[in-house]
């Protein structure tokens, strides 16, 4: 009998020339009730090139896949700084359609 999971075992995917392959897919079950799949990847880095594993809790989509290790992967709290430094220069930025208007 072939099992669901087969499927997932040895599956490549390709994103931005890095190649990500399904190494393990287990079935885990939920404080809910529900049993989905987790599907552990494989690949290397896009920084060092250091090969790095991690897990999904369903099929991934390209942003889901992580494409950096843990040491070249930025902290929660650097990308929030991020965000915040970006919407603040943002809100400030005079608009453009004014400036359009004027003629400059």
């Amino acid at each position: 009998m072939r099992s669901h999971l087969s499927p997932w075992l040895g599956h490549r995917r390709v994103v931005d020339g890095q190649v990500f392959e399904c190494v393990a897919a287990e079935p885990v079950t939920y404080r809910s009730g529900k049993t989905r799949l987790r599907l552990r990847w494989s690949t290397r880095c896009s920084a060092c090139g250091a090969g790095f594993r991690f897990e999904t809790a369903r099929k991934p989509k390209g942003a889901e896949l992580r494409t950096l290790c843990g040491t070249h992967r930025p902290t929660r709290a650097t990308v929030l700084r991020a965000i915040r430094y970006l919407l603040a220069n943002v809100a400030s930025a005079p608009d453009i359609e004014q400036e359009t208007a004027r003629g400059r």
